[in-house]
């Protein structure tokens, strides 16, 4: 009799039934499967239990990045060869990131086995150590820093123009001799007679125009006190040299611009630094 998926025999009085469970064909082979039960009150009831295996646990699937050469066995055995990303990626904890290299290199220094099992893994594929160290890098969202980029060489003509460029635009940059003109009142003339006794600050352009630079100017016009006994002392048409020498700081003014010292009134102290300098050339 069959009830839920489970056969059951009755053994009774009747013919050809009263065989015991050793005398029944096959009873050698069903000997695990046939079980007595004791509550039969006509005699003895075998149950016949057909067992079935439990249905596989469905695993996810790992996600393998594996080259295509080595994919399927490894040629030394019927074990299936592991990628190093596979492999660090079950390894490997989600969250690490810098963390990745102070323990990949305390496992190369001790040689461990965690490390060598997954580097022969690694190997049997065609992978080196470095490979296998890259793969679990990526896993981990690890980006080596990027070193900077290498300076320039140093370019002194560059350099020059953007020297001259700073102090072109310094302290508000430079009037042209017809700003002077509307503002001030200089004329040409006079604008030109400054120039060739070294009365005045200026700087010339590509196209050999004149420009004055507006920090030489008080805001009436003038000069500031000491700036033409300095422009005296070096009787110098090096314009450029000029103008760094009034805006560039200097070690025996304290560090100090000799413009600043100029607008403060020290002007002795600006006028002696100029002569000592001028007959040394050193300034």
């Amino acid at each position: 009799m069959k009830e839920n998926g489970i056969t059951t025999n009755l053994a009774g009085p009747q013919r050809g039934h009263a065989r015991s469970p050793e005398n029944r064909p096959g009873a050698g082979r069903q000997a695990k499967l046939i079980q007595p039960v004791e509550s039969a009150p006509s005699g003895v009831c075998y149950t016949t239990v057909r067992r079935r295996r439990p249905a596989p646990t469905p695993t996810p699937p790992v996600e393998t990045r594996q080259p295509a050469a080595a994919a399927g066995h490894d040629a030394g055995g019927d074990e299936p060869a592991a990628g190093p990303l596979q492999l660090a990626e079950t390894a490997a904890a989600p969250g690490l990131t810098n963390a990745f290299d102070f323990v990949c290199d305390a496992l190369r220094t001790i040689e461990s086995g965690p490390y060598r099992e997954l580097l022969r893994a690694a190997r049997r594929q065609g992978h080196t150590a470095d490979d296998l160290n890259t793969a679990v890098r990526r896993l981990l969202g690890f980006r080596p820093p990027v070193p900077p980029p290498a300076p320039a060489p140093f370019d002194p003509v560059a350099a020059g123009e953007r020297q001259v460029r700073e102090l072109q635009t310094a302290e508000g940059g430079a009037w042209t001799g017809a700003e002077l003109e509307t503002r001030f009142g200089l004329s040409p003339a006079t604008l030109h007679k400054r120039r060739k006794e070294n009365r005045m600050v200026y700087w010339r352009d590509a196209r050999h125009s004149f420009h004055y630079p507006k920090w030489q100017f008080t805001p009436t016009g003038a000069l500031w006190p000491g700036l033409g006994e300095v422009l005296a002392a070096f009787q110098s048409t090096d314009e450029w040299r000029v103008v760094r020498y009034f805006l560039g700081e200097r070690g025996q003014l304290d560090g100090r611009r000799p413009l600043d010292l100029l607008r403060q009134g020290e002007v002795a102290r600006v006028v002696a630094h100029a002569q000592l300098h001028a007959a040394e050339n050193t300034w």
